[in-house]
């Protein structure tokens, strides 16, 4: 779900992500950040669930340099859909970090220079579907680019993934 969606139906998560939670970055990240700009991107709902996953998140690095991620359910040991942190990328003895999430937790990690994946939910474990709220920010007066092809990540616009859809 897109954070113009978040906007219009969510206006209190839209309040938080510009006031509490940017806060909360800006003292993790120890300079001044904004909420990205580009509300499209800004701030998101994003689902997996078991009976439509294919890959999890692959491994990636944003084009922000702080990411939020607010939790919004639970997943135990077992469950898959563990948040993970690749460091010494590409060499033999890479370490990975993973998170398991938990509900009304906001995990806050520097997206662009750390790169990161979500693992796939795993099908004996409890948990069906995975949800995250992350939320992009940008170091005051910097300026972000993103590819042209970013539109994958919301469905291929193919409706799916719109909030108020179904709700006229």
């Amino acid at each position: 779900v897109k954070g113009e969606d978040i906007d219009g139906v969510l206006p209190w998560l839209w309040d938080y992500y510009q006031g509490a939670f940017r806060q909360m970055v800006l003292e993790v990240a120890g300079e001044e950040v904004v909420v990205d700009p580009d509300k499209k991107f800004g701030l998101n709902i994003n689902r997996l669930s078991i009976d439509t996953q294919k890959d999890g998140y692959e491994l990636h690095t944003d084009v922000n340099h702080w990411t939020a991620m607010l939790a919004a359910n639970t997943l135990k040991e077992g469950d898959g859909g563990e948040l993970i942190h690749v460091q010494y990328l590409g060499l033999p003895d890479e370490m990975r970090f993973a998170t398991r999430i938990e509900t009304g937790w906001l995990y806050i990690f520097n997206g662009r220079d750390h790169p990161h994946k979500v693992e796939l939910l795993n099908p004996k474990g409890h948990a069906r579907i995975r949800t995250t709220v992350p939320m992009d920010f940008i170091i005051e007066g910097s300026n972000v680019e993103r590819p042209a092809n970013l539109s994958a990540i919301f469905g291929n616009g193919n409706g799916n993934n719109n909030l108020t859809k179904g709700a006229e």
